[in-house]
């Protein structure tokens, strides 16, 4: 019986460039007796192999069967075997020559009897397995959210986010910073210069010794503080959230299966055994804030370094500040002329505080939450909060260099000048309610 081939069906591409799923060459001329592909590789260049679509003949199906390493093989010294090994096709195969198996109906072996003249013309061309050969199956829908979500809910597991920036953000985000970091650096330089001499004066007045190109290093230090928040926000609007299964510390961290009892007797395979270990839920259900930072650990560096320096620079400025406040309601503040806080101007001394104590109140607030540093306690330092930048251990390090103490009480720095600030707010609202 012959078969007609038709046209979707004929194999103008190569094995190899089809096994591959590579646009051949010999699609458009199939007069070249090798691909461009082939020819620049070396390798043969065969044409596609043409196979019969449909169900597999009874040939077909009793060869795999006896011919399968894996499934039972029939020794038999009546049958007749070919030289090369297969089974000979004139031979016939009675049904008493065939033992049954348990639970096989006679009426089943039909489907063990060859059928003569019934079979598939292949090419006995020879094809090299090379690494560029070799066959694969990728399942694309394998790796999306539904199809993770699908399997830990079987398995009884939950599913960490990983939160992850983009590469470029992070580079840019650190070129920023580090320009912020410098110029903070050479801004306290000079405060140490001169520390002895230094007053009020020096940091309020764009004549002073601090000043930069008639600019007071009060209003350099908003700036950058400004910029540096402002980073940190860019930086968070780029993070992306996607779905990772539980990472277990160790391998002492794994459950006991079934298979591991110690006398070799497989037990039986009950879930509760997964869902109800420890260990195994202690690496399941940790906290976000456990894994990996949001950004990468020379960014993080980075931002311990500049945050530090904003801290260290307004140290400086707040206890100038409260050693004046002291004497305000004896000396009343004179205003800062030409002073400019975004598009308004104020010609008022104690506005001109009060606003100055709101703005950086305000930034310390959003860089703290940010970073992940929360409000101390008496007790134990809080861990990173859900939605920040640094990781749980880039955290502890930034709370390392903020430590301070008040009145026996673990405070962080930037906590502190927070409640400097609102000492600030506190006094200059009387002092202008006063006068």
């Amino acid at each position: 019986m012959t078969f007609v081939t038709h046209p979707n069906q004929k194999r103008s591409a190569c094995e190899r460039c089809r096994r591959q799923k590579l646009r051949c060459s010999r699609q458009d001329s199939d007069r070249d007796s090798r691909c461009s592909r082939c020819s620049r590789l070396g390798f043969p260049c065969v044409s596609g192999q043409q196979r019969r679509i449909g169900r597999p003949s009874r040939a077909e199906v009793q060869k795999r069967t006896y011919d399968s390493p894996n499934e039972h093989r029939i020794e038999d010294d009546s049958l007749e075997r070919s030289p090369t090994g297969r089974w000979d096709g004139g031979a016939a195969i009675t049904p008493s020559e065939v033992p049954l198996e348990e639970g096989m109906l006679p009426g089943e072996l039909a489907l063990l009897e060859p059928t003569v003249g019934v079979g598939v013309d292949e090419t006995d061309a020879e094809v090299d397995v090379d690494s560029f050969f070799c066959d694969f199956v990728w399942d694309e829908t394998a790796l999306e959210p539904e199809a993770v979500g699908e399997c830990t809910e079987t398995l009884g597991f939950e599913v960490r986010p990983v939160r992850t920036v983009n590469p470029t953000a992070q580079h840019e985000a650190m070129a920023k910073i580090s320009k912020i970091n410098l110029d903070l650096h050479s801004h306290i330089s000079r405060i140490n210069a001169h520390r002895e001499s230094l007053d009020l004066c020096s940091f309020i007045y764009p004549s002073s010794v601090l000043s930069v190109a008639s600019v007071t290093v009060v209003e350099l230090g908003l700036i950058l503080f400004q910029d540096f928040v402002h980073t940190l926000s860019s930086l968070e609007k780029t993070v992306t959230t996607s779905a990772a299964f539980p990472a277990l510390q160790s391998h002492h961290d794994l459950p006991r299966l079934p298979w591991d009892s110690e006398d070799g007797t497989p037990a039986t395979l009950d879930s509760s055994n997964l869902q109800d270990n420890s260990s195994l839920a202690a690496a399941v259900h940790c906290p976000e804030s456990a894994m990996t930072g949001v950004v990468d650990a020379p960014l993080a560096l980075t931002i311990t370094s500049c945050y530090v320096q904003i801290i260290t620079l307004f140290e400086h400025i707040s206890r100038h500040i409260l050693t004046r406040l002291e004497s305000v309601f004896d000396v009343p503040l004179t205003p800062i002329e030409g002073l400019k806080f975004g598009a308004m101007w104020i010609a008022d001394g104690h506005l001109q505080g009060l606003m100055f104590a709101q703005i950086i109140t305000s930034l310390f607030d959003k860089a703290d939450r940010l970073l992940g540093l929360g409000t101390p306690t008496t007790s134990t330092i809080p861990a990173s909060s859900p939605g920040a930048l640094l990781s749980e251990k880039q955290s502890e390090l930034l709370r390392d260099q903020l430590k301070s103490t008040v009145s026996g009480e673990p405070v962080l720095r930037s906590e502190k000048l927070k409640r400097d600030a609102d000492s600030m707010l506190r006094c200059l609202r009387k002092a202008s309610a006063a006068s």
